[in-house]
């Protein structure tokens, strides 16, 4: 599994996606649950809270064919 990013070309101004690719649902499932309970991870988005605009967090399920 790998993660990926990049920026929209002609959408608001400096908007980020990730992009990772896993092969199911529980593969998705377990990721977010290893990176929410991942202490290090933890203490990285809180050192760059000032990075986040709060309320803006939009989350999508994308089928990919």
């Amino acid at each position: 599994m790998s993660t990926t990013w990049g920026v929209e070309v002609g959408g608001p101004v400096g908007t980020m996606h990730w992009y990772t690719d896993f092969a199911d649902m529980a593969e998705l499932e377990a990721g977010l649950g290893k990176s929410m309970t991942d202490a290090g991870y933890i203490e990285l988005i809180a050192r760059a809270a000032d990075l986040f605009i709060e309320g803006r967090t939009e989350d999508s399920i994308i089928y990919i064919m």
